[in-house]
C-alpha cells in the first residue's frame, strides 16, 4: 500500500512523498500455541505439554495471570 509521508529535513525544510509499505503479520498473529489440560494439587508444579505450534520464536513465554489463577 502507498502512503503519503511527510519528511522533515535537519535544517527545518519538509516534503512529502509517497511511500510504499507492506503490512507483515506480527508473531503472535503467525503462531498458535495450545496446550492440554494439566491437573496438580495446592503447592505442587504442574507440568503441561505444549500440543500447538512446534516451532515457537525464540524466547516465548507464557504466564497465567494472578487475577485468572484458580483458587486452591
Amino acid at each position: 500500500m502507498d502512503i503519503q509521508v511527510k519528511v522533515t529535513y535537519p535544517d527545518g525544510s519538509t516534503e512529502e512523498t509517497r511511500v510504499q509499505v507492506m503490512v507483515t503479520p506480527n508473531q503472535a498473529q503467525e503462531n498458535t500455541p495450545r496446550y492440554e489440560d494439566g491437573n496438580t494439587t495446592p503447592g505442587k508444579p504442574v507440568t503441561v505439554p505444549q500440543t500447538g505450534d512446534e516451532e515457537l520464536p525464540p524466547v516465548s513465554n507464557s504466564h497465567v495471570p494472578t487475577d485468572k489463577m484458580p483458587e486452591g
